[in-house]
């Protein structure tokens, strides 16, 4: 079962007899990975199963639901607040879809740029001097990167659910348009587990909240308050904040990477308002396409054509020549996809038409203050997570 088809299926899009047998199956796998889910939960919650603890404190940012909520830019955004503040983060995740899924992945001079995944990648290019481990078994990726280089905190991506690291922050993303994952778990639904599980949760933020009314964000605010009383709220907006040319070709280009200077040095950026009445050719692999066509219409550009793969789609020569091909047929001034798509295209045009990615950042709609605060007092309060 291919994703746009469960997602069709899931959303109603998808009526017929078959479909209506397939959604009975899935309703039926529900209950037993339920079961499962709460079980470990629940293990855990007793202190039968033990969160490891590392030396530092560790951030988590994480979500209920399946697919993508915003999970990258708000790592982005923490890892630009740490280093403002003149705190060295290191990063560690999980590593989807590396292209050596049997190793661990981490980024330094001795493990190419290549080893990472796309978010991964994605994150070397904007933060070069921050160290990045990506394996499944995050406590030793986690201890692996602090023998190799002194850091103040980890940022732990996509990890609500990995509680085998102990953590002293907890973040959960939910995205507006659906943060309860149509109120099922897992396949029958897209919750990875109970909205229940909230109550671990120390802060949770209401991703796209600008695609909603004020009415909705305060009746999701309503049930995260009955399940997580204690949590800081915040709502978040994701904003594109420039252009982003590959970096420069030639042997040099990846190890150049890897050196201490900014990431800019080696790409070239343009303003977000050059796409104001061009016309554009867009593609993307990733979870939420619309979200991204919608975020160039927002931008004033003539959307004259477009295109979807699957999310972590690895491009192939095939795929880059149908895409420069279609973008040619609607006379597209430029074609543009997210950092995602970039980062393993690695190329300044396809064809003769030039290729940019879409920096998206975040911006606090509401509760700024109380999640800077937030963050303060748990990096003030000590190294020792609790599970």
């Amino acid at each position: 079962m291919n994703e746009t088809y469960f997602r069709e299926l899931l959303d109603g899009k998808r009526t017929g007899p078959w479909d209506r047998t397939v959604l009975f199956g899935l309703g039926a796998l529900e209950p037993p990975y339920a079961m499962l889910m709460s079980l470990r939960n629940r293990m855990y919650d007793r202190g039968w199963f033990r969160a490891r603890s590392v030396d530092v404190p560790v951030l988590s940012v994480g979500n209920l639901t399946l697919g993508g909520t915003g999970k990258t830019p708000l790592i982005a955004y923490l890892t630009q607040w740490c280093l403002e503040h003149r705190l060295q983060p290191g990063l560690v995740s999980r590593g989807y879809r590396t292209p050596d899924s049997r190793n661990s992945a981490g980024r330094s001079a001795e493990r190419p740029l290549s080893a990472l995944n796309d978010e991964g990648m994605e994150l070397a290019l904007r933060f070069p001097v921050v160290l990045h481990e990506q394996s499944p078994d995050r406590v030793a990726a986690a201890r692996r990167l602090l023998e190799r280089q002194a850091v103040d905190l980890i940022l732990l991506d996509d990890g609500f659910q990995h509680r085998r690291i102990a953590r002293n922050l907890d973040i959960v993303l939910l995205d507006s348009r659906d943060p309860f994952g149509q109120g099922h778990l897992f396949p029958r639904g897209l919750l990875r587990e109970s909205v229940a599980s909230l109550s671990r949760a120390g802060i949770v933020l209401l991703s796209r909240a600008d695609g909603i009314s004020g009415d909705e964000r305060e009746d999701i605010r309503r049930q995260v308050g009955q399940r997580a009383p204690q949590a800081v709220w915040g709502e978040i907006a994701h904003r594109p904040k420039e252009l982003i040319s590959y970096f420069e070709e030639g042997p040099e280009s990846e190890s150049r990477l890897f050196s201490k200077e900014s990431v800019y040095s080696v790409q070239k950026t343009c303003s977000i308002r050059w796409l104001e009445g061009r016309r554009v050719f867009a593609f993307g692999g990733i979870a939420r396409p619309d979200l991204f066509l919608r975020t160039l219409k927002e931008c004033n550009a003539e959307v004259v054509g477009s295109t979807s793969f699957p999310d972590h789609h690895c491009f192939s020569p095939d795929d880059l020549r149908e895409l420069a091909g279609k973008a040619k047929q609607c006379q597209a001034e430029a074609i543009l996809c997210t950092m995602k798509d970039l980062v393993k295209i690695r190329r300044k045009h396809l064809g003769n038409i030039p290729l940019w990615a879409v920096a998206i950042g975040i911006e606090f709609l509401n509760g700024a203050d109380a999640f800077d605060a937030e963050i303060r007092r748990v990096l003030g309060a000590g190294s020792r997570g609790t599970g």
